[in-house]
């Protein structure tokens, strides 16, 4: 069973165990649950740590908090995964493999506190290992195995030489941006998908640059063209937008540039419409900015193909003075 995470580092591919750590994996990837999730805790030549989408402010739960599972999975602990018998740990796995199989890539869930004498609990929160020595993991004592990297080990090295800060968070954002399912051989579960938007949470907490000024967006509306551009919608978090342009968002799939462009023509002249490639918003340009405020005041929650749509200014949800 394996998971492609897309990360703006490059692309990783985890080939995951067939455990319960494992099925909780599978099935938060199932249900975007790390969509825009930062890279951080990063120790250069050991370890990097992901997979809460609201960290610094919160840890992410197991897919228990979304969903009912199958009790042969484990038991819901408050949204945390209390794992059956069946995981392996950082001890098991230094004895087994010290002297046979590189450390390097093998993925851990973190669990809530050292394992001791009862089973652990688990959210979100995974780490990476960055070492091929097992010995620098000894002292981990709340790692639980979810699988090994298979391919993506470039992304890893870029990772590891990232800039950081005191607290191993990289000065420069490297996030989460999708994740797909390459094989899932566990019994289907029906999960709820999280939305393809950076939430208020993530905007606060993006890093930009080394000074204190570029560690966040000077205001909501850069913040968010720079999730934009992590996320490969936009060439650079610089662009600035035209001041007669809308941001249109939860299209459906299915509505297409030429349905928007005849949306938009009621209320002025539309000179270009763009739907970001897989993505279910895009951007719509007007000849003035009365026209844009004609169809932003307009366009609020309008059904379009069965979606009641989002329309704002600009890039983000405030407009541009």
């Amino acid at each position: 069973m394996s998971i492609l995470l897309e990360t703006t580092a490059g692309n990783v591919v985890i080939d995951v165990d067939n455990s319960s750590s494992g099925y909780n994996f599978v099935k938060l990837a199932q249900a975007n649950y790390f969509f825009f999730a930062p890279f951080y805790g990063l120790k250069k030549d050991t370890v990097v740590v992901s997979g809460d989408p609201e960290y610094p402010e919160s840890h992410g739960r197991s897919i228990c908090a979304i969903a009912t599972i199958p009790e042969q999975y484990g038991q819901n602990e408050g949204g945390y995964l209390r794992l059956k018998p069946g995981y392996t740990t950082v001890a098991d796995e230094q004895g087994a493999k010290s002297g046979s199989e590189s450390a390097l890539g093998v993925v851990f869930f973190v669990t809530r506190g050292e394992i001791a004498s009862q089973d652990p609990t688990v959210g979100s929160t995974f780490a990476i290992s960055l070492t091929s020595d097992w010995n620098l993991l000894r002292h981990m004592k709340n790692l639980v195995r979810v699988g090994r990297v298979a391919e993506g080990f470039p992304a890893l090295d870029t990772i590891n030489t990232s800039a950081v800060d005191d607290q191993g968070h990289p000065l420069v954002d490297i996030r989460i941006t999708n994740t797909h399912i390459l094989h899932d051989p566990f019994p289907h579960l029906e999960v709820p998908k999280m939305p393809h938007e950076v939430s208020a949470t993530q905007l606060r907490n993006l890093r930009i640059g080394a000074s204190p000024e570029a560690e966040t967006g000077p205001d909501h509306v850069s913040s968010a063209a720079i999730a934009l551009e992590l996320l490969g919608d936009l060439p650079h978090y610089n662009v600035k937008p035209s001041p007669h342009t809308l941001f249109i968002a939860k299209l459906n799939p299915v509505t297409d540039a030429a349905s928007v462009a005849s949306l938009f023509s009621r209320y002025g002249t539309v000179k270009g419409v763009t739907i970001i490639a897989g993505k279910t918003y895009g951007f719509v340009e007007l000849a003035s900015i009365t026209e844009a405020d004609r169809a932003y005041a307009a366009l609020q929650d309008v059904v379009v193909d069965g979606r009641r749509i989002v329309v704002d200014y600009s890039q983000s949800t405030k407009k541009q003075e």
